[in-house]
């Protein structure tokens, strides 16, 4: 089992015991690039996890020393919060442990020891799981207190202030609060949660990776944001109440089009819409039309490939050959964009011939050997 040995692995290294926390990766049924306009989002939590083994050494310090092992990389880092590492993984720790010093709870130096199996680069969150999972550690080890909520917005304002990337808060919340077996509807305006059962016996759900990571996304995703706060800026000055593209229909939105610019209207329409499939994926789930569900996939990859530009070649050729390989329900593109991977509901009694078709596809295609993974919703 992977946590007894990770518990080994970390006795043998540091000569002491650790305790070990974990959290669950990300996957989004629909609702991209929502959360930070104050919108709707369906994630869950997967099976794939970030592992983290801790323990306390030495008395409290005001620049406590952090050492951080990585057996599945063979490597190790060292660190205190007046010499930050230069290592851009392990700036994640530096900013979760910062944060909660500004939050004004001391700790003092740990030792980690890390594993995960959630792949990087491929729209799943693994940034956001370390960071909930370093957070949770920290509470627990040091008793400082701090509620479910409060760990996902330290996480969230770690990838803000130390890595530079905008975030919403929803791949924070789906690994603190993600449940099996379920999609959250998440107003990420409130934090308001409704748990919506996903007891489709007869689907799978299979990510398809397509080998491209997205290198762009970070300061793609920050030009997207921009421009949608940008359309809320002009808004704003002309009707009351607007503080995010959540406040906004379609009509109001057209109202306003010849004082936005062009591309900048276009991202904002897109989410717009992409808003509005959230809460039509809901009903058409709780329905169990899955026609309905498969077409409000395939429109949210067309207004990520089209309106908010955030596809890349590899991703739409996954989506296509998805639409033309039997047992395909529905499949979009995941997360932030520019690589990644897609999401794809598959009929149980096809999902090996699919995988097998699916495969063949891409290895033919790009010359690499497809990577897929088949999750489900696990209980934290």
């Amino acid at each position: 089992m992977i946590q007894a040995r990770l518990l080994e692995q970390f006795k043998d290294y540091y000569r002491i015991y650790g305790r070990l926390f974990s959290s669950p990766g990300r996957i989004n049924l629909i609702g991209e690039h929502t959360d930070y306009n104050e919108g709707f989002v369906m994630p869950t939590i997967t099976d794939q996890q970030f592992y983290v083994v801790m323990a306390k050494h030495g008395g409290l310090d005001p620049y406590p020393v952090i050492r951080i092992f990585s057996p599945q990389f063979n490597e190790a880092v060292e660190f205190d919060l007046f010499n930050p590492p230069k290592k851009q993984w392990a700036l994640y720790f530096y900013g979760v442990i910062k944060e909660i010093k500004k939050r004004g709870e001391e700790i003092q130096s740990v030792d980690l020891l890390i594993h995960s199996d959630i792949p990087t680069g491929a729209g799943m969150s693994s940034s956001a799981a370390l960071c909930v999972a370093f957070a949770k550690g920290l509470n627990s080890l040091f008793n400082l207190g701090f509620a479910p909520l409060d760990l996902a917005l330290i996480a969230q304002a770690t990838e803000h202030n130390y890595i530079g990337v905008q975030c919403g808060l929803m791949d924070q919340m789906a690994s603190l609060f993600g449940k099996k077996d379920h999609f959250m509807k998440l107003d990420c305006r409130t934090y308001d949660f409704e748990q919506i059962p996903f007891d489709f016996l007869d689907l799978s759900i299979v990510l398809f990776n397509s080998r491209v990571k997205h290198n762009l996304a970070s300061s793609e995703y920050n030009l997207r944001r921009a421009s949608c706060e940008r359309v809320v800026g002009i808004i704003s000055q002309k009707k009351e109440g607007v503080t995010a593209l959540r406040d906004l229909s379609l009509d109001d939105l057209a109202q306003f089009k010849a004082l936005i610019d062009p591309i900048d209207y276009m991202r904002a329409e897109y989410v717009l819409e992409e808003n509005d499939r959230v809460h039509q994926m809901v009903d058409a789930i709780k329905a169990k039309n899955l026609a309905l569900m498969g077409k409000l996939m395939s429109a949210s990859h067309l207004g990520l490939k089209e309106k908010y530009e955030v596809s890349c070649p590899e991703l739409d050729f996954l989506v296509d050959s998805a639409h033309n390989t039997p047992g395909i329900v529905g499949v979009r593109m995941m997360g932030g964009g520019f690589g990644g991977c897609t999401i794809n509901l598959v009929e149980n009694a096809q999902k090996e011939q699919f995988i097998e078709a699916m495969t063949i596809k891409f290895e033919k295609k790009y010359l690499k050997t497809a990577l897929y993974y088949v999750t489900t919703p696990i209980d934290i």
